[in-house]
């Protein structure tokens, strides 16, 4: 076996889930028969162009990163490009990655997140129906050719992303080992957002004063979570206050000896890369980081109730100077 097949055999046994026969799998995916899977997996004969195209595809992997292993100089990132052009289905695409994110974590072995947050992300609001779809109303708001008076009543969350939100609401519960790295205000830019569209009369004052009872709600959540450690009996999860400026909102990711790095240039489309160079040194960093942070997970309860109550008073001053702006 030449070396460039054991390469490409190699990758692709490292991106099959432990849980799968790989033999089923790839004889599934490219549908052909167990002897001729066998015949390419003892590199007897090569994979075809587009065998390996379709395989890349399903496996979320570069074909870039064969033709250019070994060369210590080129790291690989992966900003998907968007096979639809509405935003909404973009919108889909990016909860339907995170839910597939969130499941290997969970069906993994020997897992391990860090994740760091300096805003309130869609995938951080599906607990609370408002919020979410203020972020998907934002998105789209932002996001397609719609008129600059497109208010948010005039949103309806499609029913696919509706019942993913459902689906992660329930998966989120069941993840664990999670370690949260967080700026001195997470909720600032929500604020101004709600703020932002509230001014602009594309809000109503009734869901003003809903979304910021929902963003109260979320601030209750986070510091149930600092009281007792978990979402949910049986999961770990622990909050540490960054003493530095959190500068955007990043995670990594390890599970089944397998590694991501997930940096967030927007709300919830991300950059992610498999290098095992590149996720080291993304851990490092965030451990690094986590020196210079303060843990808050059922202890420093001082600090605890400051930072909290330092929330709520940011909610508190979203409503000041707009009490009677529909009065003006």
């Amino acid at each position: 076996m030449n070396n460039f097949r054991k390469l490409i055999i190699e990758k692709l046994l490292e991106r099959i889930p432990p849980h799968i026969k790989p033999i089923d799998y790839l004889m599934e995916v490219l549908d052909i028969s167990k002897e001729s899977m066998y015949r390419r997996l003892r590199g007897d004969i090569s994979f075809t162009l587009e065998e390996m195209t379709k395989l890349s595809i399903e496996l979320k992997f570069s074909l870039d990163e064969l033709i250019e292993t070994g060369k210590e100089t080129h790291i690989f990132f992966n900003l998907s490009s968007m096979p639809v052009e509405n935003p909404s289905d973009v919108f889909l695409i990016m909860l339907r990655q995170h839910y597939q994110c969130i499941q290997d974590i969970i069906n993994g072995e020997n897992t391990e997140s860090l994740i760091t947050v300096n805003s309130i992300q869609p995938i951080f609001t599906v607990f609370f129906d408002n919020l979410f779809r203020f972020q998907y109303y934002r998105w789209m708001h932002q996001n397609q050719d719609a008129s600059l008076k497109y208010h948010y009543s005039d949103i309806e969350v499609p029913k696919e992303i509706a019942s993913l939100q459902q689906q992660l609401k329930s998966v989120s519960r069941k993840v664990t080992n999670l370690t949260f790295i967080f700026n001195s205000n997470i909720i600032e830019n929500l604020i101004q957002e709600i703020h932002y569209y509230y001014k602009r009369r594309l809000i109503d004052e009734e869901t003003f004063h809903v979304l910021k009872g929902e963003v109260s709600d979320f601030v209750d959540m986070v510091e149930e979570i600092a009281r007792t450690g978990n979402l949910d009996p049986g999961t770990k999860i622990n909050l540490y206050l960054s003493l530095f400026n959190v500068e955007t909102n990043s995670y990594y990711h390890k599970y089944d000896n397998k590694f991501a790095s997930y940096f967030f240039l927007y709300s919830i489309e991300s950059i992610v890369t498999a290098d095992s160079r590149i996720c080291a040194k993304h851990r490092k960093k965030l451990y690094s980081l986590k020196k210079y942070s303060s843990l808050i997970t059922q202890s420093n309860e001082i600090l605890q109730a400051k930072y909290f109550a330092q929330q709520r008073a940011y909610i508190e001053n979203l409503t000041n100077g707009l009490q009677n702006f529909y009065k003006l």
